[in-house]
């Protein structure tokens, strides 16, 4: 990978002097994206599977060409492929379309790892439909011991766990628990917005059920864009919750004939242009490689924990192993606001971090922690990045320690 070149294609690092540490949040985008994008408003400007002038010919055959890219990126089918709005919006569609009452398993499983878009729809789920939620505990680094899962996903309708923490970085065991969860009659779902465009998805592999991702974090697609991947043997299982315009193929005053996968679950105009930009984006991804991204980000996560060991005062809180880490570095000034940390670490050399909860309140909470500053990569930072974060972090310490 020839960083400079890759840093080259992204305007922001050519025009404001960033260090951009903010990836998790959502990643700046190539300019590939944002001309495609343009490409839609400027030339072809229409609505999708609305038209027979040439104008809707060319946005629906674009749109469609996302969706056939996406899919690949996954290893799944075109019509497997459902467009959302973002991770959040895929895993409430889930949520509120699964028939519950003819579901065996009494209780949902998730993890104390799980952003809140992968808690709480279920968490509203098990209470309007009288199910428990359950939760798998992993150490405070992440790991998990497999026969809890085992355990707690007998008697289960559906387990759903994040592919990587956004916090602490880890990559869970997706392939396994998957195999656990059907081996115990349940659903499987997760959640890979922290993983996408940094490690390797493959359906085929993972063996998910359901499986939300969104566009504009790794995948370098634009916000306001995501995908639900729902395996075909499930077409007939879930029923839209929101239905209109493209959602069916006939209808009376009493009565509706729902159209294809994934046209029912695709209500309404679409984001045109988001989905052809998120589409631009995997395929810059798959330009790289993402083993190459996956193998870059391991490089600069192993060298941050090793610069952040070094300070005083310091304590790193994501998973230590870089290799088994998605690129997330997660810390804690001892006595600091985080909030603070991250304004000084901007105002200073214009670092860009992100402090709170990073929408991970309950896992904050396990693990004794009121927040944290967090470092996020992506395939264009770099070693002398992480000097200059490292160095500016070292005076922060010691002035606020």
């Amino acid at each position: 990978m020839d960083i400079q070149k890759i840093r080259a294609d992204f305007p922001i690092l050519r025009n404001t002097g960033v260090i951009y540490f903010d990836n998790a949040a959502t990643t700046l985008k190539p300019q590939c994206v944002i001309d495609k994008m343009n490409e839609y408003y400027t030339q072809y400007c229409a609505n999708v599977h609305r038209g027979a002038h040439q104008l809707s010919v060319r946005a629906s055959e674009e749109y469609e060409k996302a969706h056939e890219i996406i899919a690949n990126f996954l290893s799944a089918k075109h019509e497997e492929i459902v467009m959302t709005q973002n991770t959040t919006h895929a895993i409430n569609i889930v949520a509120l379309s699964l028939p519950w009452k003819k579901l065996k398993g009494k209780k949902i499983i998730v993890s104390n790892l799980e952003h809140h878009s992968n808690l709480l729809p279920w968490m509203a789920a098990a209470k309007t439909h009288g199910l428990t939620l359950e939760i798998v505990y992993s150490d405070k680094e992440g790991n998990f011991n497999l026969e809890d899962w085992k355990k707690a996903s007998k008697d289960a309708a559906i387990v759903s766990v994040t592919a990587a923490s956004n916090v602490l970085g880890v990559k869970t065991p997706v392939a396994e628990i998957s195999k656990i969860a059907h081996d115990n009659g349940a659903l499987f779902c997760t959640d890979a917005a922290a993983a996408a465009g940094h490690i390797e998805l493959d359906v085929k592999k993972i063996k998910p059920d359901f499986l939300a991702l969104s566009g504009h974090k790794g995948p370098l697609g634009p916000t306001g864009t995501g995908a639900l991947y729902i395996n075909e043997k499930h077409f007939g299982l879930l029923e839209p919750g929101i239905l209109g315009g493209g959602t069916i193929d006939e209808a009376t005053f009493s009565s509706y004939k729902l159209s294809r996968f994934p046209d029912r679950f695709e209500a309404g105009t679409p984001n045109i242009a988001g989905v052809i930009g998120f589409g631009e984006g995997v395929r810059y991804i798959q330009k790289i490689g993402i083993r190459n991204i996956e193998k870059h980000s391991a490089e600069i996560t192993k060298y941050c924990i090793q610069r952040l060991s070094e300070i005083k005062n310091l304590e790193i809180i994501s998973h230590k192993n870089a290799d088994n880490n998605a690129g997330i570095v997660a810390f804690e000034i001892k006595g600091a606001d985080p909030h603070e940390v991250s304004l000084m670490l901007d105002n200073s050399k214009k670092i860009a971090t992100r402090s709170g909860y990073h929408c991970a309140y309950p896992l904050h909470t396990h693990l004794g922690k009121k927040g944290s500053v967090r470092a996020s990569f992506h395939l264009y930072n770099t070693k002398e990045e992480i000097d200059v974060f490292a160095e500016e972090l070292s005076k922060i310490a010691q002035i606020l320690a």
